[in-house]
Protein backbone atom coordinates (compact mmCIF):
# COMPACT_ATOMS: atom_id res chain seq x y z
CA UNK A 1 0.00 0.00 0.00
CA UNK A 2 1.41 3.42 -1.09
CA UNK A 3 1.23 5.29 2.24
CA UNK A 4 4.23 7.93 2.24
CA UNK A 5 5.74 11.76 3.06
CA UNK A 6 7.95 13.68 2.79
CA UNK A 7 10.27 14.86 5.59
CA UNK A 8 9.23 18.42 5.38
CA UNK A 9 7.63 19.94 8.44
CA UNK A 10 4.30 21.62 8.39
CA UNK A 11 4.63 25.32 7.56
CA UNK A 12 2.94 26.91 11.03
CA UNK A 13 3.53 30.60 11.47
CA UNK A 14 4.88 31.37 14.82
CA UNK A 15 3.22 32.76 17.40
CA UNK A 16 3.96 36.13 18.98
CA UNK A 17 4.58 34.88 22.53
CA UNK A 18 7.63 35.67 24.27
CA UNK A 19 6.58 32.79 27.40
CA UNK A 20 7.88 29.56 25.57
CA UNK A 21 10.43 28.79 23.61
CA UNK A 22 10.13 27.24 19.76
CA UNK A 23 8.43 23.77 19.43
CA UNK A 24 8.97 22.57 16.45
CA UNK A 25 8.85 19.15 17.09
CA UNK A 26 4.77 19.29 18.20
CA UNK A 27 4.15 20.19 14.98
CA UNK A 28 4.62 16.76 13.17
CA UNK A 29 2.30 14.78 15.89
CA UNK A 30 -0.15 12.57 14.64
CA UNK A 31 -4.13 12.18 15.30
CA UNK A 32 -4.99 9.76 17.84
CA UNK A 33 -8.07 7.00 17.25
CA UNK A 34 -8.48 4.03 19.00
CA UNK A 35 -11.02 1.47 19.07
CA UNK A 36 -10.88 -1.48 21.66
CA UNK A 37 -12.88 -4.88 20.81
CA UNK A 38 -13.85 -7.02 23.19
CA UNK A 39 -12.40 -10.33 21.22
CA UNK A 40 -8.98 -10.79 19.30
CA UNK A 41 -7.90 -9.90 16.06
CA UNK A 42 -6.39 -11.85 13.66
CA UNK A 43 -3.09 -10.55 12.98
CA UNK A 44 -2.77 -10.97 9.26
CA UNK A 45 -6.30 -10.11 8.71
CA UNK A 46 -6.09 -7.35 10.22
CA UNK A 47 -2.76 -6.10 7.74
CA UNK A 48 -5.10 -7.06 4.69
CA UNK A 49 -7.28 -5.02 5.86
CA UNK A 50 -5.64 -1.82 6.58
CA UNK A 51 -4.28 -2.11 2.99
CA UNK A 52 -7.52 -2.52 1.78
CA UNK A 53 -9.69 -0.51 3.96
CA UNK A 54 -7.11 2.65 3.59
CA UNK A 55 -6.51 2.22 -0.33
CA UNK A 56 -10.16 3.77 -1.06
CA UNK A 57 -8.70 6.83 0.21
CA UNK A 58 -6.64 8.84 -1.85
CA UNK A 59 -5.03 10.73 0.97
CA UNK A 60 -4.27 7.27 2.45
CA UNK A 61 -1.86 6.85 -0.55
CA UNK A 62 -0.23 10.76 -1.37
CA UNK A 63 3.07 11.69 -0.84
CA UNK A 64 4.01 15.14 -0.72
CA UNK A 65 6.89 16.19 -3.09
CA UNK A 66 10.11 17.64 -1.68
CA UNK A 67 9.98 21.78 -1.40
CA UNK A 68 11.70 23.40 -4.10
CA UNK A 69 14.32 26.35 -3.78
CA UNK A 70 11.41 28.93 -3.21
CA UNK A 71 9.93 27.14 -0.17
CA UNK A 72 6.99 25.99 -2.28
CA UNK A 73 5.92 22.53 -1.45
CA UNK A 74 4.06 20.38 -4.30
CA UNK A 75 0.62 19.09 -3.70
CA UNK A 76 0.36 15.73 -2.20
CA UNK A 77 0.31 13.08 -5.33
CA UNK A 78 -0.79 9.64 -5.23
CA UNK A 79 0.61 6.63 -6.55
CA UNK A 80 4.02 6.96 -5.31
CA UNK A 81 5.70 5.03 -1.94
CA UNK A 82 7.33 1.78 -0.53
CA UNK A 83 6.49 -1.23 0.46
CA UNK A 84 6.13 -0.22 4.09
CA UNK A 85 4.34 -2.50 6.68
CA UNK A 86 1.18 -1.55 7.48
CA UNK A 87 0.68 -3.05 10.94
CA UNK A 88 2.62 -3.32 13.93
CA UNK A 89 1.57 -6.26 16.84
CA UNK A 90 2.56 -5.25 20.41
CA UNK A 91 1.75 -6.78 23.42
CA UNK A 92 0.16 -4.65 26.69
CA UNK A 93 -0.25 -6.97 29.74
CA UNK A 94 -1.62 -3.35 31.06
CA UNK A 95 -2.45 0.05 30.95
CA UNK A 96 0.90 0.84 31.98
CA UNK A 97 2.56 -0.39 28.73
CA UNK A 98 -0.85 0.71 26.37
CA UNK A 99 -0.13 4.12 27.69
CA UNK A 100 3.80 3.83 27.35
CA UNK A 101 2.82 3.01 22.90
CA UNK A 102 0.21 5.07 22.69
CA UNK A 103 2.80 7.88 24.05
CA UNK A 104 5.91 6.37 21.27
CA UNK A 105 2.95 6.06 18.34
CA UNK A 106 1.17 9.44 18.61
CA UNK A 107 4.26 11.08 19.51
CA UNK A 108 6.29 10.25 16.48
CA UNK A 109 5.53 12.33 13.28
CA UNK A 110 6.58 11.99 9.94
CA UNK A 111 10.85 11.99 10.13
CA UNK A 112 11.74 10.27 6.66
CA UNK A 113 10.75 10.39 3.11
CA UNK A 114 9.03 6.35 3.64
CA UNK A 115 7.34 7.97 6.54
CA UNK A 116 3.01 7.07 6.42
CA UNK A 117 0.51 9.44 6.93
CA UNK A 118 -1.34 6.39 8.40
CA UNK A 119 0.31 4.00 10.57
CA UNK A 120 -1.68 1.43 12.98
CA UNK A 121 -0.69 -0.64 15.77
CA UNK A 122 -2.88 -3.55 17.32
CA UNK A 123 -1.86 -3.65 20.46
CA UNK A 124 -3.04 -7.18 22.62
CA UNK A 125 -4.48 -5.83 26.04
CA UNK A 126 -6.19 -8.65 28.59
CA UNK A 127 -9.72 -6.78 28.42
CA UNK A 128 -9.83 -6.66 24.78
CA UNK A 129 -7.38 -5.91 21.78
CA UNK A 130 -6.65 -1.97 20.56
CA UNK A 131 -6.36 -0.94 17.17
CA UNK A 132 -4.63 2.31 17.13
CA UNK A 133 -5.06 4.65 14.32
CA UNK A 134 -2.06 7.44 13.83
CA UNK A 135 -3.17 9.85 11.11
CA UNK A 136 -0.33 12.56 10.04
CA UNK A 137 -1.74 15.82 10.90
CA UNK A 138 -0.79 17.84 8.06
CA UNK A 139 -2.91 15.44 6.35
CA UNK A 140 -6.16 14.03 8.04
CA UNK A 141 -8.66 15.68 10.40
CA UNK A 142 -10.32 13.89 12.91
CA UNK A 143 -13.65 13.73 11.51
CA UNK A 144 -11.44 12.33 7.94
CA UNK A 145 -9.22 9.57 10.52
CA UNK A 146 -12.58 8.16 12.21
CA UNK A 147 -13.63 7.33 7.85
CA UNK A 148 -10.45 5.45 7.42
CA UNK A 149 -10.71 3.74 10.53
CA UNK A 150 -14.26 2.74 9.69
CA UNK A 151 -13.15 1.72 6.37
CA UNK A 152 -10.43 -0.50 7.81
CA UNK A 153 -13.18 -2.19 10.39
CA UNK A 154 -15.55 -3.21 7.22
CA UNK A 155 -12.39 -4.76 5.05
CA UNK A 156 -11.87 -6.43 8.10
CA UNK A 157 -15.71 -7.50 8.90
CA UNK A 158 -16.14 -8.47 5.06
CA UNK A 159 -17.85 -5.01 3.63
CA UNK A 160 -17.42 -3.02 0.66
CA UNK A 161 -14.06 -1.35 0.27
CA UNK A 162 -14.85 2.12 -0.79
CA UNK A 163 -13.24 3.31 -4.11
CA UNK A 164 -11.03 6.00 -4.07
CA UNK A 165 -13.57 7.78 -6.99
CA UNK A 166 -15.25 7.54 -3.92
CA UNK A 167 -13.88 9.55 -1.47
CA UNK A 168 -12.41 13.58 -1.41
CA UNK A 169 -8.50 14.24 -1.19
CA UNK A 170 -6.95 16.68 1.08
CA UNK A 171 -8.19 20.39 1.02
CA UNK A 172 -11.17 22.66 0.51
CA UNK A 173 -13.52 21.23 -1.90
CA UNK A 174 -16.00 23.89 -4.03
CA UNK A 175 -19.50 23.56 -3.07
CA UNK A 176 -18.96 21.73 0.23
CA UNK A 177 -19.85 23.81 2.99
CA UNK A 178 -22.84 23.49 4.46
CA UNK A 179 -25.24 26.76 3.61
CA UNK A 180 -25.71 28.96 6.29
CA UNK A 181 -28.87 30.21 7.85
CA UNK A 182 -30.32 33.22 6.70
CA UNK A 183 -30.33 34.80 10.00
CA UNK A 184 -26.66 34.16 9.84
CA UNK A 185 -26.03 35.56 6.38
CA UNK A 186 -27.42 38.67 7.15
CA UNK A 187 -24.25 39.66 9.30
CA UNK A 188 -21.63 38.36 8.51
CA UNK A 189 -19.50 41.82 8.52
CA UNK A 190 -20.57 42.77 12.09
CA UNK A 191 -19.30 38.88 13.00
CA UNK A 192 -16.12 39.79 11.37
CA UNK A 193 -15.20 43.14 13.29
CA UNK A 194 -16.38 41.24 16.30
CA UNK A 195 -13.69 38.29 15.81
CA UNK A 196 -11.40 40.50 14.54
CA UNK A 197 -10.95 42.45 17.82
CA UNK A 198 -11.00 39.10 19.75
CA UNK A 199 -8.28 38.26 17.86
CA UNK A 200 -5.96 40.93 18.76
CA UNK A 201 -6.32 40.24 22.70
CA UNK A 202 -3.77 37.67 23.87
CA UNK A 203 -5.08 34.24 25.16
CA UNK A 204 -4.34 33.15 28.64
CA UNK A 205 -1.63 30.26 28.89
CA UNK A 206 -2.17 27.50 31.09
CA UNK A 207 -0.35 27.31 34.39
CA UNK A 208 2.15 24.33 34.01
CA UNK A 209 2.28 21.73 36.90
CA UNK A 210 5.03 19.12 37.04
CA UNK A 211 6.05 19.87 33.41
CA UNK A 212 9.37 17.93 32.00
CA UNK A 213 11.56 18.59 29.02
CA UNK A 214 10.12 15.89 26.58
CA UNK A 215 8.55 17.25 23.74
CA UNK A 216 5.70 14.66 23.49
CA UNK A 217 2.18 14.58 24.88
CA UNK A 218 0.73 12.71 27.90
CA UNK A 219 -2.91 11.46 27.41
CA UNK A 220 -5.29 11.30 30.29
CA UNK A 221 -8.60 9.16 29.10
CA UNK A 222 -11.91 10.14 31.00
CA UNK A 223 -14.98 8.16 30.29
CA UNK A 224 -18.40 10.33 31.31
CA UNK A 225 -22.14 9.99 30.94
CA UNK A 226 -23.36 11.87 27.55
CA UNK A 227 -24.83 15.47 28.65
CA UNK A 228 -28.21 15.86 27.76
CA UNK A 229 -28.45 18.81 25.41
CA UNK A 230 -31.28 21.47 25.41
CA UNK A 231 -32.81 23.95 23.07
CA UNK A 232 -29.93 25.60 21.26
CA UNK A 233 -27.06 24.33 23.33
CA UNK A 234 -25.25 21.44 21.68
CA UNK A 235 -23.07 19.12 23.83
CA UNK A 236 -20.28 21.04 21.91
CA UNK A 237 -21.09 23.95 23.97
CA UNK A 238 -21.48 22.71 26.57
CA UNK A 239 -17.87 21.04 26.95
CA UNK A 240 -16.81 24.43 25.71
CA UNK A 241 -17.94 26.48 28.94
CA UNK A 242 -16.94 23.61 31.06
CA UNK A 243 -13.70 24.19 29.91
CA UNK A 244 -13.45 27.59 30.29
CA UNK A 245 -14.85 27.48 33.93
CA UNK A 246 -11.94 25.05 34.47
CA UNK A 247 -8.94 27.03 32.61
CA UNK A 248 -10.02 30.09 34.98
CA UNK A 249 -10.09 27.92 38.22
CA UNK A 250 -6.68 26.24 37.41
CA UNK A 251 -5.08 29.47 36.43
CA UNK A 252 -5.88 31.38 39.80
CA UNK A 253 -4.62 28.13 41.62
CA UNK A 254 -1.54 28.49 39.86
CA UNK A 255 -1.15 32.49 40.45
CA UNK A 256 -1.35 33.26 36.49
CA UNK A 257 -2.66 36.54 35.76
CA UNK A 258 -5.21 36.69 32.61
CA UNK A 259 -8.43 38.04 30.86
CA UNK A 260 -9.21 35.94 27.90
CA UNK A 261 -9.64 32.87 27.66
CA UNK A 262 -9.71 32.13 23.78
CA UNK A 263 -10.78 28.02 22.68
CA UNK A 264 -10.15 27.02 18.97
CA UNK A 265 -13.33 24.84 17.87
CA UNK A 266 -12.58 22.71 14.51
CA UNK A 267 -15.36 21.85 12.65
CA UNK A 268 -16.28 19.51 10.29
CA UNK A 269 -16.89 21.42 6.99
CA UNK A 270 -17.68 18.31 4.74
CA UNK A 271 -22.30 18.67 3.39
CA UNK A 272 -24.41 17.07 6.31
CA UNK A 273 -25.22 15.04 3.49
CA UNK A 274 -22.50 13.34 3.26
CA UNK A 275 -21.66 12.86 6.73
CA UNK A 276 -17.90 11.96 7.41
CA UNK A 277 -17.56 10.16 3.92
CA UNK A 278 -14.82 11.62 3.03
CA UNK A 279 -11.73 11.23 4.51
CA UNK A 280 -8.46 13.67 4.41
CA UNK A 281 -8.47 17.35 5.85
CA UNK A 282 -11.62 19.97 5.84
CA UNK A 283 -12.22 21.40 8.85
CA UNK A 284 -12.99 25.17 9.77
CA UNK A 285 -11.35 26.78 13.15
CA UNK A 286 -14.00 28.68 14.98
CA UNK A 287 -12.38 30.45 17.94
CA UNK A 288 -14.50 30.94 21.10
CA UNK A 289 -13.39 33.08 23.95
CA UNK A 290 -14.59 34.80 27.24
CA UNK A 291 -13.91 37.16 29.28
CA UNK A 292 -13.62 37.50 33.65
CA UNK A 293 -17.01 38.88 33.71
CA UNK A 294 -18.27 35.66 31.41
CA UNK A 295 -16.87 33.46 34.03
CA UNK A 296 -19.07 34.50 37.24
CA UNK A 297 -21.44 31.59 36.61
CA UNK A 298 -21.97 28.57 34.72
CA UNK A 299 -25.42 30.10 32.89
CA UNK A 300 -22.93 32.88 31.43
CA UNK A 301 -19.95 31.36 30.68
CA UNK A 302 -22.50 29.42 28.68
CA UNK A 303 -24.34 32.06 27.14
CA UNK A 304 -21.39 33.69 26.25
CA UNK A 305 -20.22 30.12 24.38
CA UNK A 306 -23.72 30.05 22.82
CA UNK A 307 -23.69 33.40 21.99
CA UNK A 308 -20.86 32.36 19.97
CA UNK A 309 -21.02 29.54 18.37
CA UNK A 310 -24.13 30.42 16.75
CA UNK A 311 -23.11 33.83 15.43
CA UNK A 312 -19.21 33.27 14.19
CA UNK A 313 -19.55 29.90 11.80
CA UNK A 314 -20.16 31.98 8.74
CA UNK A 315 -17.49 30.76 6.16
CA UNK A 316 -16.40 33.49 5.17
CA UNK A 317 -15.53 35.09 8.48
CA UNK A 318 -12.66 32.68 9.15
CA UNK A 319 -11.59 32.96 5.37
CA UNK A 320 -11.51 36.21 5.82
CA UNK A 321 -9.50 36.76 8.77
CA UNK A 322 -6.86 34.34 7.87
CA UNK A 323 -4.65 36.36 6.23
CA UNK A 324 -4.39 38.39 8.82
CA UNK A 325 -3.73 35.42 11.22
CA UNK A 326 -1.28 34.36 9.07
CA UNK A 327 0.95 37.46 9.72
CA UNK A 328 0.16 38.34 12.90
CA UNK A 329 0.65 34.37 14.57
CA UNK A 330 -2.58 34.68 15.92
CA UNK A 331 -3.31 31.05 14.56
CA UNK A 332 -2.48 29.34 18.07
CA UNK A 333 -3.51 32.49 20.02
CA UNK A 334 -5.45 30.21 21.86
CA UNK A 335 -5.48 28.73 25.02
CA UNK A 336 -6.69 25.39 24.44
CA UNK A 337 -8.01 23.33 21.48
CA UNK A 338 -11.90 21.34 21.48
CA UNK A 339 -12.53 19.03 19.24
CA UNK A 340 -15.60 16.60 19.47
CA UNK A 341 -16.32 14.30 16.38
CA UNK A 342 -20.09 14.10 17.99
CA UNK A 343 -22.00 11.08 18.32
CA UNK A 344 -20.57 8.11 15.78
CA UNK A 345 -24.02 6.63 15.05
CA UNK A 346 -22.31 4.06 13.06
CA UNK A 347 -19.44 2.74 15.49
CA UNK A 348 -16.42 0.75 13.99
CA UNK A 349 -17.62 -2.84 13.11
CA UNK A 350 -14.95 -5.84 12.67
CA UNK A 351 -17.37 -7.98 12.28
CA UNK A 352 -17.89 -11.83 14.19
CA UNK A 353 -15.07 -12.76 16.59
CA UNK A 354 -14.03 -9.05 17.10
CA UNK A 355 -17.33 -6.83 17.19
CA UNK A 356 -18.17 -3.13 17.34
CA UNK A 357 -16.14 -1.12 18.96
CA UNK A 358 -16.86 -0.88 22.47
CA UNK A 359 -14.60 2.00 23.51
CA UNK A 360 -13.30 5.02 20.84
CA UNK A 361 -10.95 7.63 21.70
CA UNK A 362 -9.78 10.39 19.56
CA UNK A 363 -7.35 13.40 19.98
CA UNK A 364 -5.52 15.91 18.07
CA UNK A 365 -1.84 17.33 19.10
CA UNK A 366 -1.89 20.41 20.28
CA UNK A 367 0.16 23.13 18.66
CA UNK A 368 2.72 25.49 20.07
CA UNK A 369 1.79 27.63 22.25
CA UNK A 370 -1.26 25.97 23.08
CA UNK A 371 -0.79 23.00 25.45
CA UNK A 372 -4.35 20.95 25.61
CA UNK A 373 -6.24 19.27 23.32
CA UNK A 374 -9.50 18.05 25.12
CA UNK A 375 -10.92 16.00 22.57
CA UNK A 376 -14.46 13.91 22.26
CA UNK A 377 -16.44 11.50 20.84
CA UNK A 378 -19.96 9.93 22.05
CA UNK A 379 -20.51 6.69 21.70
CA UNK A 380 -23.71 5.21 22.64
CA UNK A 381 -24.35 7.26 26.15
CA UNK A 382 -21.09 7.63 26.74
CA UNK A 383 -18.78 10.28 26.07
CA UNK A 384 -14.81 9.48 25.87
CA UNK A 385 -12.91 12.39 26.16
CA UNK A 386 -9.18 12.44 25.74
CA UNK A 387 -6.87 15.17 27.41
CA UNK A 388 -3.78 15.66 25.69
CA UNK A 389 -1.26 17.88 26.89
CA UNK A 390 2.59 18.77 26.10
CA UNK A 391 4.61 17.62 28.61
CA UNK A 392 6.64 20.72 29.19
CA UNK A 393 3.29 22.02 30.53
CA UNK A 394 2.30 18.88 32.85
CA UNK A 395 3.06 15.77 34.02
CA UNK A 396 0.26 12.94 34.38
CA UNK A 397 -0.71 14.04 38.10
CA UNK A 398 -1.57 17.25 37.33
CA UNK A 399 -3.23 16.06 33.92
CA UNK A 400 -5.56 14.36 35.66
CA UNK A 401 -6.24 16.82 38.73
CA UNK A 402 -7.07 19.47 35.50
CA UNK A 403 -9.54 16.09 34.07
CA UNK A 404 -11.17 16.04 37.54
CA UNK A 405 -11.32 20.12 37.50
CA UNK A 406 -13.25 19.75 34.41
CA UNK A 407 -15.51 16.80 35.47
CA UNK A 408 -17.03 19.10 38.21
CA UNK A 409 -17.43 21.84 36.26
CA UNK A 410 -19.30 20.01 33.43
CA UNK A 411 -21.43 18.47 36.38
CA UNK A 412 -22.01 22.07 37.88
CA UNK A 413 -22.86 23.69 34.44
CA UNK A 414 -25.04 20.69 33.72
CA UNK A 415 -26.68 20.97 37.05
CA UNK A 416 -27.62 24.70 37.38
CA UNK A 417 -28.03 25.40 33.50
CA UNK A 418 -30.63 22.47 32.96
CA UNK A 419 -33.82 24.87 33.67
Amino acid sequence: MVMTVSAQPSSVPAPDDTDHAADPGIQRQAIQLEARVAGRLDEERLRSAVRDGACGHATAQAVELPTDDTGQGEPRQPGVGSDIDALEVVDCPDDAALGAQRAALYSSGAAHPESAPLRVCLARHPEGDVVMLSADDAVFDGFGSLRVLQSIAGAYGGAAVPEPGDVTPTGTVEGQVAPEPPWRQRRPWRTLLAKAIDLSARSARLGTDQPSGDDGCGFHHLRLPVPDPHLGVTVTDQLAAALNMAVDGWNAEHGVSFRRIGVLIPVDRRPAAGGNAAAGKDTLGLRVSTRAVDRTTPQRVLDAVVSQSGEVDHPDVERRLSPVAGRTGTHCNETALLCDLGWVAVPPNFGPGAGTAAELWFSCPPRFPCGLALCGVRLGDALHLVFRYRRTLWGPDAAARFAERFRVELHLLIRETAS
